[in-house]
């Protein structure tokens, strides 16, 4: 009898444990999921800003500080996953956030200005789960002259 009590004891903490265990991983994974859903959508708010900064012929004018655009709200990508990007332009040393293209000096006949920027891409997805990208990007503009 005290065998057989002993006997199920054991299976009783071997049940509980097993239990405990796949409820673990199943909230791991989840998080896991989570995690990868925001990373993924940061990813194509950089994108987009990429895009956008790409699309965009005319040198885009800071309207806050140094940031050219703001999206005020997230984005949705899918039900559970969503992205907003701020593009800010990078000042050089001198202050200036605009300077002469490597190549397009002024003795040359075209004119062009480089103009860098910071984009930073915030996603969010399922369970509050969050990420930021930040990318570091260059974009050369033709002001006079021939391409």
């Amino acid at each position: 009898m005290v065998m057989a009590l002993f006997f199920i004891t054991a299976l009783a903490l071997t049940a509980t444990i097993i239990v405990w265990v796949s409820t673990s991983e199943k909230r791991v994974s989840f998080n896991q999921y989570a995690h990868t859903r925001a990373f993924y959508s940061s990813d194509a708010g950089s994108e987009s800003a990429l895009n956008w900064l790409y699309i965009n012929s005319q040198i885009p004018v800071p309207i806050d500080g140094n940031v050219v655009k703001r999206d005020a709200d997230y984005e949705e990508i899918h039900y559970d996953s969503k992205f907003k990007v701020d593009v800010e332009v990078k000042p050089a040393a001198s202050g200036s956030w605009t300077n002469h293209a490597p190549g397009y000096e002024s003795g040359s006949e075209t004119q062009a200005i480089q103009v860098n920027y910071i984009i930073n891409s915030d996603g969010a997805s399922a369970a509050d789960s969050e990420a930021r990208i930040e990318v570091m990007a260059a974009r050369i503009y033709i002001v006079s002259g021939t391409y």
